[in-house]
Protein backbone atom coordinates (compact mmCIF):
# COMPACT_ATOMS: atom_id res chain seq x y z
CA UNK A 1 0.00 0.00 0.00
CA UNK A 2 1.25 3.33 -1.00
CA UNK A 3 0.94 6.08 1.47
CA UNK A 4 -0.25 9.56 0.25
CA UNK A 5 2.22 12.31 0.77
CA UNK A 6 0.52 14.78 3.37
CA UNK A 7 1.86 18.30 3.26
CA UNK A 8 0.35 19.49 6.48
CA UNK A 9 1.35 23.30 6.60
CA UNK A 10 2.69 25.77 3.80
CA UNK A 11 5.08 28.35 5.37
CA UNK A 12 6.15 31.79 4.61
CA UNK A 13 8.69 34.30 6.37
CA UNK A 14 8.50 37.60 6.25
CA UNK A 15 10.70 39.82 8.54
CA UNK A 16 10.37 38.23 11.62
CA UNK A 17 6.93 37.17 11.48
CA UNK A 18 6.00 33.44 10.03
CA UNK A 19 2.48 32.84 8.57
CA UNK A 20 1.70 29.23 8.67
CA UNK A 21 -1.60 28.32 6.20
CA UNK A 22 -2.92 24.42 7.76
CA UNK A 23 -3.44 22.73 4.83
CA UNK A 24 -6.31 19.71 5.47
CA UNK A 25 -6.56 16.96 3.65
CA UNK A 26 -9.06 13.89 3.12
CA UNK A 27 -10.07 12.69 6.32
CA UNK A 28 -10.02 9.31 5.68
CA UNK A 29 -6.01 9.71 6.34
CA UNK A 30 -6.97 11.89 9.28
CA UNK A 31 -4.84 9.96 11.37
CA UNK A 32 -1.89 10.18 9.43
CA UNK A 33 -2.51 13.60 8.74
CA UNK A 34 -2.69 14.61 12.60
CA UNK A 35 0.56 12.44 13.43
CA UNK A 36 2.26 14.36 10.47
CA UNK A 37 0.93 17.51 11.44
CA UNK A 38 1.65 17.45 15.28
CA UNK A 39 5.27 16.23 14.85
CA UNK A 40 6.07 18.58 12.34
CA UNK A 41 4.52 21.80 13.08
CA UNK A 42 6.53 23.09 16.12
CA UNK A 43 9.98 22.12 13.67
CA UNK A 44 7.92 24.37 10.79
CA UNK A 45 8.46 27.29 12.97
CA UNK A 46 10.66 26.91 15.98
CA UNK A 47 13.04 29.54 14.56
CA UNK A 48 10.69 32.42 14.07
CA UNK A 49 9.83 35.03 16.06
CA UNK A 50 6.11 35.68 16.24
CA UNK A 51 3.57 32.91 14.36
CA UNK A 52 0.27 33.82 12.12
CA UNK A 53 -1.34 30.68 11.96
CA UNK A 54 -4.05 31.18 8.80
CA UNK A 55 -7.31 28.52 9.97
CA UNK A 56 -9.35 29.55 7.09
CA UNK A 57 -9.54 26.08 5.56
CA UNK A 58 -10.38 24.25 8.84
CA UNK A 59 -13.81 23.47 9.10
CA UNK A 60 -13.18 21.69 12.28
CA UNK A 61 -10.98 21.51 15.32
CA UNK A 62 -9.26 18.20 16.15
CA UNK A 63 -8.43 18.39 19.94
CA UNK A 64 -4.42 17.18 18.84
CA UNK A 65 -4.50 20.04 16.86
CA UNK A 66 -5.41 22.40 19.33
CA UNK A 67 -3.11 21.07 21.93
CA UNK A 68 -0.47 21.55 19.61
CA UNK A 69 -1.32 25.03 19.07
CA UNK A 70 -1.67 26.13 22.54
CA UNK A 71 1.94 24.10 23.00
CA UNK A 72 3.21 27.03 20.78
CA UNK A 73 0.97 29.62 21.96
CA UNK A 74 2.98 29.09 25.22
CA UNK A 75 6.21 28.50 23.72
CA UNK A 76 5.80 32.02 21.92
CA UNK A 77 4.87 33.94 24.38
CA UNK A 78 7.87 32.74 26.84
CA UNK A 79 10.09 33.30 24.07
CA UNK A 80 8.43 37.48 24.40
CA UNK A 81 6.56 36.65 20.74
CA UNK A 82 3.28 35.91 19.88
CA UNK A 83 0.84 33.66 17.61
CA UNK A 84 -2.64 34.65 16.10
CA UNK A 85 -4.92 33.00 14.58
CA UNK A 86 -6.71 33.92 11.53
CA UNK A 87 -9.53 33.07 9.32
CA UNK A 88 -10.87 31.23 11.95
CA UNK A 89 -14.55 29.63 11.04
CA UNK A 90 -17.72 30.61 13.04
CA UNK A 91 -18.10 27.03 14.72
CA UNK A 92 -14.48 26.95 15.64
CA UNK A 93 -14.76 30.12 17.29
CA UNK A 94 -18.27 28.60 18.77
CA UNK A 95 -15.94 26.06 19.98
CA UNK A 96 -13.18 28.32 20.94
CA UNK A 97 -15.59 30.71 23.04
CA UNK A 98 -17.15 27.54 24.95
CA UNK A 99 -14.02 26.44 26.10
CA UNK A 100 -12.92 29.66 26.97
CA UNK A 101 -9.75 29.39 24.17
CA UNK A 102 -11.16 32.89 22.82
CA UNK A 103 -9.33 34.47 25.41
CA UNK A 104 -5.93 32.37 25.57
CA UNK A 105 -5.64 33.32 21.64
CA UNK A 106 -5.27 36.30 19.59
CA UNK A 107 -7.99 35.86 16.64
CA UNK A 108 -7.60 38.62 13.21
CA UNK A 109 -9.75 38.43 10.85
CA UNK A 110 -6.88 38.47 8.26
CA UNK A 111 -2.93 38.41 7.89
CA UNK A 112 -2.97 42.08 7.59
CA UNK A 113 -5.07 42.75 10.93
CA UNK A 114 -2.41 40.07 12.40
CA UNK A 115 0.53 42.02 11.47
CA UNK A 116 -0.93 45.37 12.85
CA UNK A 117 -1.77 43.25 16.11
CA UNK A 118 1.70 42.60 15.84
CA UNK A 119 3.48 46.13 15.34
CA UNK A 120 0.57 47.93 17.98
CA UNK A 121 -1.78 49.53 15.12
Amino acid sequence: MVMPVLKTTHVTHEGDITFVQINPHNRSHYDLWMEKFCANFSEDITDSGHTVIDMASLDWLPQPMLTTIMEIHHQKKSEGHRLILVGVHDDIMNFLSLVKMNKVFEIAENDAEAVNMINGL
